[in-house]
């Protein structure tokens, strides 16, 4: 039952009771899980792209010399490419990109050992393009190199006309392909740096390569019905070695089995609490657990079926409303607040105060509470918490009062700040 509900035109804040429930289990929505990944690796030459720069800046500033007019936007050309070609090759003095292997760094992402194993044959060119698991599109090199051809085409083919005329067309022809070099790279160090963030970014993937993925996903998953773009559902990581950079497009393909997705946190009842070992629950004709959160995409999330684990039975019996036996915790924290999503706060043995920029009262709550939110911002004991965006679900919580839970075991692990606290105690009381 909701202890509170406050609502306006704009936004609504619900507080719901948990304090005789041993668990509260939070419904987050649909889910789906998802197989094997289709991976479009984009390699960029370092050594290459390199050789293609110096071969364009000496052509560019053979132009410097023999055309005093357009020589202050050629030099300004140069270096904006100079600029740019430092900030896409990777620092090696850098300690914030981690080790993959032996060979290779991460700017972004989180590789597995299957990536890995493909970035690797990438590099082998072992990969046949006939694989329906993987594509390598070179064409990012074959730009920029064909670029480098057509200003050395140009040189050659003018290198005998002494007219000023002429000469100033084939400076103009030059800066046309500066400009168009530098785009190109522009469109390299958008993609690294947006995949620190793990967005995909559009103008690096061409449109066959968009087709390609759909098809993918029609073959056993969500269709294009579904799914507006690839780039929703797909993620995005950036390896690189002294030789060469792979930006690698991740694309799930997506079964069809339905699933609900549910958090549960367990309540601290007399300073114990259910002991678990993954806090979301997928309920389906099979149901599992897992530890970490499943990326939301569109109205549905997404979890990897690698990270999937069985359901334990104590779950499975609180999930069943049966009685429980469970393995519990003690709990020595108060005031412990758990953001599970931007619509969904669970406080647990609190004594604090709520406030909010869309109510003028002020609340004290005792106890354990989830508190729900839309299109506000809560203060909790003078921390922030806001959600603009983010609908609450039509069914805010299950609740479990009065479900049984027999202890089949505590568990006691003291936190170390408190084995801390309590030896300087001793200390203190000691007389030597």
């Amino acid at each position: 039952m909701a202890a509170f509900i406050l609502k306006t035109s704009k936004c609504k804040i619900s507080i719901h009771d948990l304090n005789r429930n041993p668990i509260a289990i939070i419904p987050l929505g649909d889910a789906r899980i998802s197989g094997s990944y289709l991976r479009i690796a984009h390699p960029i030459d370092l050594e290459l792209l390199e050789t293609n720069i110096k071969a364009i800046v000496k052509t560019a500033e053979s132009k410097i010399k023999a055309n005093q007019i357009l020589s202050p936007l050629i030099q300004n050309k140069l270096q904006k490419l100079h600029t740019i070609v430092t900030k896409i090759k990777p620092n090696q003095r850098s300690r914030r990109w981690e080790t993959l292997g032996k060979i290779w760094k991460y700017v972004s992402g989180s590789p597995d050992a299957e990536d890995l194993k493909i970035i690797n044959a990438t590099l082998n060119s072992l990969i046949s393009q006939n694989d329906k698991q993987i594509k390598i599109n070179n064409a990012v090199d074959t730009r920029i190199s064909n670029i480098t051809k057509n200003l050395h085409h140009l040189i050659n083919y003018q290198q005998n006309i002494t007219s000023e005329t002429l000469e100033g067309f084939d400076s103009v022809n030059i800066i046309f392909n500066l400009d168009e070099l530098i785009y190109q790279l522009e469109v390299i160090e958008e993609a690294i740096t947006l995949s620190r963030k793990n967005i995909p970014s559009s103008r690096i993937i061409n449109p066959d390569e968009l087709s390609v993925a759909k098809q993918f996903l029609s073959l056993n998953g969500l269709g294009s019905n579904v799914v507006d773009t690839v780039l929703d559902i797909a993620s995005v990581y950036v390896v690189y070695s002294k030789e060469m950079i792979i930006y690698t497009l991740k694309i799930p393909r997506i079964k069809t089995t339905p699933y609900k997705l549910h958090y549960l946190e367990p309540i601290i009842s007399k300073d114990l609490k259910i002991q678990l070992e993954a806090n979301y629950y997928l309920e389906g004709h099979i149901s599992y657990t897992t530890k970490t959160p499943c990326p939301k995409i569109k109205d549905m999330y997404i979890c990897a079926s690698s990270k999937m684990e069985p359901t334990t039975m104590c779950v499975q019996q609180i999930m069943n409303k049966q009685t429980a036996f469970c393995p519990m915790e003690k709990t020595y924290g108060k005031n412990l607040v758990k953001r599970v999503d931007d619509a969904n706060i669970v406080i647990n043995n609190a004594d604090m105060l709520l406030t909010s920029n869309c109510s003028s009262q002020e609340r004290r709550l005792q106890g354990s509470f989830l508190i729900q939110f839309h299109n506000c911002t809560l203060v909790l004991n003078g921390d922030e918490y806001a959600n603009n965006y983010v609908e609450i679900q039509p069914q805010p919580f299950v609740p479990t009062t009065g479900l049984r839970v027999n202890a089949i075991k505590i568990i006691n692990r003291i936190p170390f700040e408190l084995l801390q606290e309590r030896h300087f105690l001793q200390q203190q009381r000691s007389p030597f």
